[in-house]
């Protein structure tokens, strides 16, 4: 029985103590300790919320920065960009795939890619204060270079990301400029450096599919070396490689940046003048025989003078390619007819009879 009547005396007393540790004792106004209870868990709820609210009254207003976490490329994902890296061999085309495929994980502004010899240069979107620099190099070799640019700095993240995505590029960019350097080796002679015939057959049908369609002149100029044939005869064919260089120097410094200049064969040479007509095209042709008669050809102990025969013809109508040079080839024969030297502006109502008369006279001899 005494047993009983303690252990209910300590049950009681613990949960006295229970109690009071639950409560918080303030001092009454008669100075004696009163326990008050705690606040529920949904008041101190509604007490915090009410307290950030002061604190967010009471703070200034700053606008927000919104940061873009960039996304780590998984393996899908490069598979996906190295795929998309294949499908084309045209270097400006190849840089707007991988620019379109970064862009998805990398927040940027411009982006910016030139190769090396400047040949090639691609620009999109607009800069920024901020930039990244790249050298795309390869084998000791460099490529290219990437500029990425937007108005807040990249991290270091975001630069990693970006070396990462430049790796699967190198290849692929590598590739396209090979393509391109062989496409452009077979477009190009190779004494002067000039476009070739292959090369004037594309790029004039094209600019006559081009005067076509928006309704503006087209004009060439076909020139010929005067007695060629002697100066190699007479001084051997390494000085008349050096005649030919020369020639096609002060050609190329006559025309304007428009104009492209190829050597059609031989000793002839032609330009194609977009948006031009015969009198614009007559004017330049003196411009080319006026350079070309005061040139100096040095080669080796000969230092000589040379001197050029010029057609010129244009478009008219629904012509093709080949009647367009057969005018121009003309307008030269008939320069050559004349004394040599000189400039022959072919208008259409002359071009039969010129070429009834070249026929004539190539049947004779």
């Amino acid at each position: 029985m005494v047993i009983m009547l303690v252990f209910m005396s300590l049950t009681y007393l613990l949960a006295r103590i229970s109690q009071c540790k639950s409560q918080t004792l303030i001092k009454s106004p008669g100075g004696n300790l009163m326990p008050i209870p705690l606040p529920s868990a949904e008041n101190r709820f509604i007490n915090n919320v009410e307290s950030r609210q002061q604190k967010i009254a009471i703070m200034p207003k700053r606008p927000l920065q919104p940061v873009k976490k960039p996304n780590r490329p998984n393996r899908g994902w490069l598979l996906k960009l190295a795929r998309a890296l294949q499908t084309s061999l045209d270097t400006e085309e190849l840089v707007r795939i991988f620019a379109e495929h970064t862009a998805a994980i990398v927040n940027y502004d411009s982006i910016h890619f030139s190769t090396s010899g400047s040949d090639i240069e691609f620009q999109q979107g607009e800069l920024g204060k901020h930039s990244c620099h790249y050298d795309v190099v390869l084998h000791g070799g460099t490529l290219g270079a990437v500029h990425f640019t937007r108005n807040h700095p990249f991290s270091e993240e975001e630069t990693n990301i970006l070396e990462d995505l430049l790796c699967n590029f190198v290849h692929p960019l590598h590739n396209s400029l090979r393509y391109e350097k062989a496409l452009r080796a077979s477009m190009q002679d190779a004494l002067t450096g000039l476009q070739n015939r292959a090369s004037l057959d594309h790029s004039l049908a094209r600019e006559i599919q081009l005067a076509g369609r928006y309704s503006t002149p087209l004009s060439v100029i076909m020139l010929d070396l005067d007695h060629f044939k002697a100066v190699n005869d007479t001084f051997g064919h390494p000085v008349g490689d050096q005649v030919l260089k020369v020639v096609a120097a002060e050609v190329s410094e006559s025309v304007r940046d428009s104009d492209i200049v190829f050597r059609y064969g031989g000793e002839e040479f032609m330009v194609v003048l977009s948006n031009t007509g015969l009198a614009g095209a007559s004017q330049l042709a003196e411009r080319i025989r006026q350079a070309v008669e005061r040139a100096d050809v040095s080669a080796g102990k000969y230092e000589l003078k040379t001197t050029i025969s010029l057609g010129v013809a244009s478009l008219n109508g629904e012509e093709d390619a080949r009647h367009l040079i057969e005018k121009a080839d003309d307008a030269l024969y008939q320069s050559k007819s004349c004394g040599r030297n000189r400039v022959t502006v072919l208008k259409d109502s002359h071009h039969e009879a010129a070429a009834s008369s070249k026929h004539h006279r190539t049947a004779q001899a």
